[in-house]
């Protein structure tokens, strides 16, 4: 099996190379070794340069990469590319050779995921201080033919084990999916990940919790953001460490999961779905001349209100229907300016302002439309398949409000609200939440 070692160099963010090493082997030893400098199209900053040691003035000769694309892509043919941590240098290359209308795909292999595997119980696998550890001598730290020549040493040493060649096979085979896990996870908890229906969870080195997700298929799911390679994304692939997973059994419950955990955990990466939802309530009072009004207002508590709503406009839309219904005054109903009179708006039915009926009767029409409201409230256990075959997964709406979700081996166990409490996870209505459930037949 050929294998390229490549390593490279680049200024930075933008990633654009610098300089690149090529060195290309079989089981007989080195076959061909390439290295050039390239000149970028944006300067190298101060502190790349006292990195690598690669000045602006060194590139200012050096071939743009469209130079020697040809010649990287001809002398890396059919080898397997290999890299010490290859998910940085892979796509980087990869990007550049499209850039230039080649199509560049290679196989790949990771020498830190190899020797964690060959090598076990180092310290650190980072290419310095595997090196040292193993008395490899790099001549030129922070170059690319430096740092090339290093990995192929080390790549040199796992040969003589005698597995070597059953475990790049088992890397190489696409089915096992590690090969897309950057060095630094846990490839152990990687694998023990279901393709089913739940939520996942990405901890840092100090198992902090650092993102919640849903998905149908955990396993397929998280391999996804290894191969996306949006800013936020691969921030939060660096500093992730290990995953593990809740089943859900539905991709509703999923989407609950999802939602307690980040209000309960405010994970970092999690910063847009964990705000704080503004929610709004029905509300009723006497004014002055003790007239009953009802209106709406933002909500403190979400679980309290009679009816509440995500936005002023789908309480105002509410408000006028239940003022038409019963003929209420929208005046008191909170649907005209403060200070107006109700004749100058849309209705022209308010038996209150033409003193068509009392104080008394109107108050009485108030309570009726708001025990109308009452009345037509949901109380409804909605099932979903379980984790389990034999398990059940629930979502409890008393009253019309949600009061949370669970799980039960057997739903006749359910017979009354106090038997529900016993299996119930409570979970707060948000708007996220009041969309998840929207679709739930009433």
């Amino acid at each position: 099996m050929k294998l390229a070692i490549i390593d490279i160099e680049t200024n930075g963010s933008p990633q654009e190379i610098t300089e690149i090493a090529v060195v290309v082997c079989d089981e007989s030893g080195v076959i061909e070794k390439y290295e050039s400098l390239v000149k970028p199209r944006i300067a190298v900053p101060l502190f790349i340069t006292r990195l690598t040691g690669i000045t602006n003035e060194m590139l200012e000769f050096a071939p743009r990469f469209s130079e020697i694309a040809e010649e990287i892509n001809r002398s890396t043919a059919d080898c397997v590319f290999v890299a010490h941590h290859v998910n940085f240098d892979y796509p980087i290359v990869r990007k550049h050779m499209q850039n230039f209308g080649i199509n560049y795909q290679r196989k790949k292999l990771c020498s830190v995921r190899m020797a964690r595997k060959m090598i076990p119980g180092r310290r650190s696998y980072g290419l310095g201080n595997i090196c040292r550890d193993l008395n490899i001598v790099n001549q030129a730290r922070h170059r690319a033919m430096g740092d090339a020549f290093a990995t192929w040493q080390l790549v040199e040493i796992m040969r003589q084990n005698e597995g070597f060649d059953d475990m790049c096979a088992q890397m190489l085979n696409t089915r096992t999916l590690t090969s897309a896990i950057p060095s630094h996870v846990d490839s152990n908890s990687f694998l023990q990940l279901p393709e089913a229906t739940g939520i996942y969870f990405f901890y840092d080195r100090n198992q902090k919790l650092i993102y919640v997700g849903k998905a149908k298929n955990i396993r397929k799911r998280v391999l996804s953001h290894f191969y996306d390679k949006s800013r936020s994304k691969i921030e939060l692939c660096r500093e992730m460490h290990s995953v593990s997973y809740e089943l859900s059994g539905s991709e509703t419950l999923a989407l609950l999961m999802e939602d307690k955990a980040i209000k309960k955990f405010y994970p970092k990466y999690n910063s847009a779905a964990k705000r704080r939802d503004k929610l709004y309530g029905l509300i009723s009072y006497k004014n002055r001349k003790g007239i009953e009004c009802i209106g709406y207002t933002q909500l403190k508590s979400n679980n309290n209100a009679l009816v509440s709503f995500q936005n002023p406009s789908e309480a105002l839309a509410f408000l006028e229907n239940i003022c038409k219904t019963h003929l209420l005054c929208p005046k008191h109903c909170q649907l005209t300016p403060p200070g107006t009179d109700c004749g100058n708006s849309l209705y022209s039915n308010c038996l209150l302002c033409k003193d068509l009926i009392s104080i008394d009767q109107y108050n009485e029409n108030v309570l009726s439309a708001l025990q109308s409201i009452e009345n037509n409230r949901l109380t409804k256990i909605f099932e979903f398949p379980g984790r389990t075959v034999e398990e059940k997964a629930f979502v409890w709406i008393k009253e019309g409000q949600y009061q949370g979700y669970g799980f039960v081996e057997d739903m006749n166990h359910i017979n009354s609200e106090d038997e529900i409490d016993n299996f119930l996870i409570p979970h707060e209505t948000s708007l996220n939440v009041r969309s998840i459930l929207k679709n739930l037949s009433t």
